[in-house]
Order: C-alpha cells, then sequence, then structure tokens
C-alpha cells in the first residue's frame, strides 16, 4: 500500500508526502507508475467542509491500482467536500472530466468545466475493472458516465446531465455492475437526465441492485442488447418521461435481495416495454419477472410493482423471446395504469410466450386488464394456469375500465385456454360462460358498452368454463 497526499492550499513543490502534499491531483497522477509491490496506491485530497473544488488543466487520467478519494488524514470525507472539475480529450471523440482505465474514484464529485460537450466519468476497456464509489457526478454536458468497459458502481449519483445519467456500449462482453445495502439512503441515483437514466447497449451486461432511475426526460432504463442477459433486483423506476424499462434486445430477469421491491410506476409511457415489435430490429427480448411464493394456500408475495403509469403496465411485444424462452409476468401488481394492465401484443407471426402467476392487474383506467394476441396458432403460448392465483378484479373494489381480460385470436384457428385458479369479480364457482362475463367483440379495441369478465375475438369463445376460481 502507498499513499499519496494533495492539499491545494498547500506551498509549492510538494513531494506527496503528508507533511509536503502536492497542491494538484494531476501532480499525483503523474508519479510513475506503482511499483510491482504496490497493490494500491491511494492518492488523499483533502476537502474542507461545504466543499473544495479543484480544478484541474486536463482529465484525471486513473489507472489500475490508483485510487482517488478524498479520505484525507483529519480532513471531512465524502462527495460533498471533494469536486473535481476539469474537461479534456480522454478517448477518441470523446472529452470528459475524469477518465478510468482500471483505477477508482471515491467520495468526490465530479463537474466537467466549462468548454465544448463533456461527459463526466469516462471508463476505458482495461483487463482491470474500474470502480465509481461514494461519488456524485452532475452538471455533464453529455453523459455523466459513459462506459466503455467492465465498471464498478457503489452507493453513486448521476444527476442534471444534459445526456444520459450512464451510457454503457462495450463492444467486448463487459459487465457494469450496482451494489449498495439499501440502508440508509445507501443506494444508487440516476435522475433529472435529459435523456434516459441508464442507456445500456452492444454487448454490456448490468448487473444492478438498489438503484433508482428517476425523472429522468426520456426512459429510466433502456436496453438494446442482442442476446445479453441482466440481472435487475430492488430496481425502482418512477416519473420518467417514457417508459420506466424498455427493453429493445435482451434478457432482463427482476428478482428481490434483502427485501425490497422492484417498481416501475408513474412513467409517461408504460411501466415496461418488452421488444418493439419489429422483427427487424428486435433479435430477442424477454422479461422475467421471477415469482415469489409466499405462503400456503396459492398465496404470492408481492415482488415487482407496474402501477400508476399513464401509457399502461407492460407491454410484452417480441416478435419471440430471447433465446425462445416464455416471458414470465410473477408476484406483480398491475394496479391504475392508463390504457392497460398487461398487453402482449405481437405484431407477425411470431410466437410470444407469456405465464403468469400471482399477479394482480387490477383497476386499468381506460381500456382492459390484460390482453394477448394470438397471431401463430399455437396452444402453450400463454400459461394462466392451473392454480395461476392471479386477480383480475381487486377484493376491495373497484374494476378494470372495460374488462378484466381480452384473448385476440388473431391466428383464425381453433383456441381453447385454460384459465383456472384465478380471481375474478364474479362469485365463484360460477362457470364464465354467461353472457354477463364472457362476450365476444370485433377486436379487443371495440368492446362491448358495458363491463364484460372477458372478451374475445374469433369464431369461437376461448375459454368453456372455469373449474376452478379463488
Amino acid at each position: 500500500m502507498e499513499d499519496v497526499y494533495v492539499d491545494q492550499t498547500a506551498p509549492a513543490g510538494g513531494t506527496g508526502t503528508q507533511p509536503c502534499p502536492f497542491r494538484t491531483i494531476l501532480e499525483a497522477l503523474a508519479l510513475p507508475a506503482p511499483g510491482n509491490g504496490v497493490t494500491l496506491r491511494t492518492v488523499r485530497v483533502r476537502g474542507q467542509a461545504g466543499g473544495r473544488t479543484y480544478t484541474e488543466t486536463s482529465p484525471l487520467v486513473i489507472p489500475s491500482r490508483v485510487e482517488v478519494t478524498s479520505d484525507y488524514p483529519g480532513g471531512p470525507v465524502g462527495a460533498a467536500n471533494v469536486t473535481v472539475s476539469a474537461n479534456g480529450v480522454c478517448v477518441t471523440g470523446q472529452r470528459c472530466a475524469v477518465l478510468l482505465t482500471g483505477g477508482r474514484l471515491t467520495g468526490v464529485t465530479v463537474i466537467p468545466s466549462s468548454g465544448p460537450a463533456c461527459a463526466g466519468v469516462v471508463t476505458q476497456a482495461s483487463p482491470s475493472t474500474s470502480s465509481i464509489s461514494g461519488c456524485v457526478i452532475r452538471n455533464a454536458t453529455q453523459s455523466g458516465i459513459v462506459a466503455l468497459g467492465q465498471l464498478s458502481i457503489s452507493n453513486t449519483t448521476s444527476r442534471s446531465n444534459q445526456g444520459n445519467g450512464l451510457e454503457a456500449s462495450s463492444t467486448t462482453p463487459a459487465i457494469v455492475s450496482f451494489s449498495a445495502s439499501g440502508l440508509a439512503g445507501l443506494v444508487n441515483v440516476f435522475s433529472q437526465n435529459t435523456q434516459s437514466g441508464l442507456n445500456v447497449t452492444g454487448l454490456s451486461r448490468l448487473s444492478a441492485q438498489w438503484l433508482f432511475v428517476e425523472d429522468n426526460l426520456q426512459y429510466g432504463l433502456y436496453l438494446d442488447t442482442p442476446g445479453v442477459t441482466h440481472s435487475v433486483s430492488n430496481v425502482t423506476g418512477r416519473r420518467n418521461g417514457r417508459d420506466g424499462l424498455h427493453v429493445v434486445n435482451g434478457h432482463v430477469t427482476l428478482f428481490l435481495v434483502s427485501g425490497g421491491l422492484n417498481e416501475f410506476s408513474s412513467n409517461g409511457g408504460a411501466g415496461a416495454v418488452i421488444g418493439t415489435g419489429d422483427p427487424l430490429s428486435t433479435v430477442g427480448a424477454r422479461l422475467t419477472a421471477l415469482g415469489v411464493p409466499g405462503g400456503s394456500g396459492g398465496l404470492w408475495a408481492r415482488a415487482h410493482d407496474f402501477s400508476s403509469n399513464d401509457g399502461g403496465g407492460v407491454l410484452i411485444q417480441g416478435p419471440t423471446g430471447e433465446d425462445g424462452g416464455f416471458n414470465m409476468v410473477s408476484s406483480s401488481t398491475v394496479r391504475s395504469n392508463g390504457n392497460f394492465g398487461v398487453r402482449v401484443a405481437p405484431v407477425v407471426a411470431a410466437p410470444i410466450r407469456l405465464q403468469m402467476r400471482g399477479t394482480e392487474i387490477v383497476r386499468t383506467r381506460q381500456g382492459i386488464g390484460f390482453t394477448f394476441r394470438r397471431v401463430t396458432g399455437a396452444n402453450d403460448e400463454l400459461d394462466l394456469g392451473p392454480a395461476g392465483a392471479n386477480t383480475f378484479a381487486p377484493r376491495d373494489g373497484g374494476l378494470n375500465a372495460v374488462a378484466a381480460l381480452c384473448l385476440d385470436n388473431a391466428s383464425g384457428l381453433p383456441w381453447t385456454q385454460a384459465v383456472e385458479g384465478n380471481h375474478w369479480s364474479l362469485p365463484c364457482p360460477l362457470p364464465l360462460t354467461d353472457a354477463g362475463y364472457q362476450a365476444q367483440v370485433p377486436s379487443c379495441a371495440q368492446p362491448p358498452g358495458t363491463y364484460r369478465e372477458i372478451l374475445f375475438t374469433g369464431p369461437t369463445a376461448p375459454i368453456s368454463s372455469v373449474a376452478s376460481c379463488q
């Protein structure tokens, strides 16, 4: 271990020792590379209560085995106390204030200085994983963080940038990981950015927990990563101008660690959109919202929330699921959305597969709670039972605006669909064959004038009866 000290109030001509610190961070970074016996060189930058800004003449380049931190003996520690300001070319075609080439940035604020459009922090492809911890990156005139290689982020905020909060676009497989405890405000926040909270493309892979993507003008999370599987837990995407989660390509798995919830709510678009419906642009997009059994008797714990979105709850439009597997919407609350709760709507004749368990789709403000459009004629595309334990009408009152379920048979072939073990608004165990509960319509966009539990298109009713309902 090796320590180097920086204090801008020190006399000129420092050597980097604690009694004689450097005055600029660039001086510390200009030292020869750490020797073979040094596992980490720590550049300790002195701050002050209320903040101290280090305006550097060129970007800070932090290589492997080097950390820049506000942890200075006797000084206040944390991003509020040290600000780094710089602006210059860090990689071809990209300006930044800080360039990480395998190094670490800890407990500082980064605000690019005035000049040409500039990102906050850029991470270059490197054999070592770069790290950003306990930092605030803000007011960049491009994206706050640009990840061109592997990057580990913890307890960090990227906000009020003119691009994305984070832009990850590696051309080789690279993991961008987020970690935090979730306790006492220790989370990652990507908010109030002019574009999206996170924009992930190419071969970058997201591994995230305790991540908040809020109040961005475009998407919360935008993913276009053919063949890549992302793992997301305890993530909140709220109040974004468009969709909370938008997946053009790739497989997103939602799960939980240490309690919490995955929440995509109050967005201007939908809570989640999976696929574009265009076979030319969508190679494969799939959502797996993992189920969490809540006890005996078919109960499920609520783990995922897609509620109060203006554009709808969850839209799955394929054309096919990533790797051909089922989309899964389990242990979810889909409540009080506009337009639809859950809609499965392929545009072309390619199968979309959905399994739904323990999910509540209620109080859709306009339209239908759940719509499934079948275009291929396959009978195994939709799995709602047996014992699906889904709820299409809340026990405390308040129906979906038009209908609970609309099965849209665009294939022209006979269709029999099981829906056993779900909760409806009608008293159990009545069959859903009565005209008051099931009605044929020209299309799901042209429902009858009065509420029906189930609507369908096509020559025959897909549901003959319900053997049991909750």
